[in-house]
C-alpha cells in the first residue's frame, strides 16, 4: 500500500503548521532533585494533522481525490455531487490537528525500568484508520534504540500501546514519537509531530 507524498509549497505549509502545533502543545518540565541534572521539558501530546492523501486507498474503498479552486485537496465518496464539500474540523485546543491527537508518556516502574505509552485518537466524524507506520525513539544510558508499533487497522478511531525497557543506571531515558503517520479509510494521511516525553529512572 503506497503512502503519497506531499512535495512543493503546499507541503512547506502543511509542514510549518505542524511544527507550529507541537511547540505550543501541552509542555511540562520534569521535577529534577539532587543528581538528576536539570529539568527537562515533556511535550506528552501534540496535534496529528492532514499531510495529503493516498489515492489508491481511497479508491478501494469507494472515495475519490478532488482538488478545489484553491489546488487544496479532498476526499468524498464516488459519485458525490460537484459541489459536494466535506466539513472541516474546528480545532479549539492547540494539541489536536484537523486529523486528532498522538501522546507519548514515560512511566517509571522502579529498579531503572520504564514503560512507554504511546497512541492516537482521531476526532469525531474522522474516517477509522486502516494502516499506521508508528516508529518511538528511545534515549538512554545504553544509546539509542527504536520502537515500531506499525500495524494495519480495521477502520479504528483510536489507538494506544505500551512497552517497557530496562536502563543500566540511574539515568533520565526519553521516548519520542519520531514517525507518526496514520492512513484512514478514506485514503487521509495524517501525521504526528513530535510528542516527547522525559522520566528520570
Amino acid at each position: 500500500m503506497s503512502i503519497a507524498t506531499v512535495s512543493g509549497k503546499r507541503a512547506q505549509r502543511l509542514l510549518a503548521v505542524v511544527a507550529v502545533g507541537a511547540l505550543v502543545a501541552v509542555g511540562l518540565a520534569a521535577p529534577a532533585s539532587a543528581g538528576e541534572g536539570p529539568a527537562r521539558v515533556s511535550v506528552f501530546e501534540s496535534a496529528m494533522n492532514v499531510v495529503g492523501y493516498d489515492r489508491a486507498v481511497a479508491k478501494a474503498n469507494g472515495y475519490e481525490i478532488r482538488t478545489d479552486e484553491n489546488g487544496r485537496e479532498y476526499s468524498v465518496p464516488k459519485g458525490s455531487a460537484p459541489d459536494y464539500r466535506p466539513a472541516e474540523a474546528v480545532v479549539q485546543d492547540e494539541r489536536v490537528g484537523n486529523c486528532g491527537r498522538s501522546f507519548v508518556y514515560l512511566y517509571g516502574l522502579g529498579n531503572h525500568q520504564a514503560e512507554i505509552h504511546t497512541g492516537w485518537r482521531l476526532n469525531s466524524g474522522m474516517s477509522g484508520a486502516v494502516q499506521q507506520t508508528w516508529s518511538v525513539s528511545v534515549l538512554d544510558d545504553y544509546g539509542v534504540s527504536i520502537k515500531r508499533f506499525d500495524r494495519l487497522h480495521a477502520s479504528e478511531h483510536s489507538w494506544q500501546a505500551w512497552h517497557t525497557f530496562t536502563a543500566g543506571g540511574p539515568t533520565w531515558v526519553t521516548a519520542e514519537v519520531i514517525v507518526g503517520t496514520v492512513v484512514l479509510w478514506n485514503g487521509t494521511i495524517c501525521f504526528a509531530l513530535g510528542p516527547i516525553a522525559h522520566k528520570y529512572v
